[in-house]
């Protein structure tokens, strides 16, 4: 009875793997190339001035800026997440100060250990939860409450926060760069231990 209980299952989750290995790169692939003809028209193709000069400039110092992150964070993140989730996590983006958390106190709340597949399955649940909050949040306090609330604002000094909104954005993002390229050092004692019985008679 448990053979003919367990094989169906093994199936489905090999199905699902296979279905995954194929639509996530597709989704990921599209979003890529959404994402990337949005920015182009905006830089060329609505009358800013943007030079082709300026605009590598941009790409590059973005590039410089999260290149680290694109390289360690997959390996950071895959353990816990899985393959599904990190699909998932990688379209939505935001994922070490929301995804990562969601789905770390949902494996922690369930007691499922982290690199099995009842974990990704629950890290793929928590994301979607979080999404979830996430736009609900934005709808109400943002989109209603936030243009409500500018409303009432003078446009002096919406002018004033707006001069400010790049740099507390690259401010954010440097110290990020920084402790993936910085670790702290452990400290290391160069006395040596005193024995043991030296330590018994004094």
């Amino acid at each position: 009875m448990a053979h003919g209980t367990s094989a169906p299952a093994r199936g489905s989750i090999a199905e699902f793997d296979r279905t995954t290995s194929i639509w996530g790169p597709i989704t990921l692939g599209l979003g890529l190339v959404v994402t990337i003809a949005a920015a182009l028209f905006m830089a060329f193709g609505t009358g800013l001035g943007v030079t082709a000069g300026e605009f590598w400039t941009a790409v590059g110092a973005v590039a410089l800026l999260l290149g680290v992150g694109a390289i360690v964070e997959p390996i950071m993140y895959y353990p816990i997440l899985g393959k599904s989730a990190m699909y998932q996590a990688f379209m939505i983006g935001n994922i070490g100060n929301k995804l990562l958390p969601a789905s770390i106190v949902a494996q922690n709340k369930l007691g499922a250990r982290p690199g099995t597949k009842r974990a990704e399955f629950i890290s793929g649940s928590a994301i979607i939860g979080a999404v979830i909050v996430h736009i609900a949040s934005l709808v109400l306090l943002v989109g209603l409450l936030g243009t409500w609330l500018l409303s009432l604002i003078p446009a002096e000094l919406i002018q004033t926060v707006q001069t400010f909104i790049l740099p507390a954005v690259f401010g954010a993002m440097v110290p990020q760069l920084l402790s993936f390229l910085i670790k702290p050092k452990t400290k290391q004692t160069d006395e040596a231990p005193e024995p043991v019985g030296v330590a018994e008679s004094n």
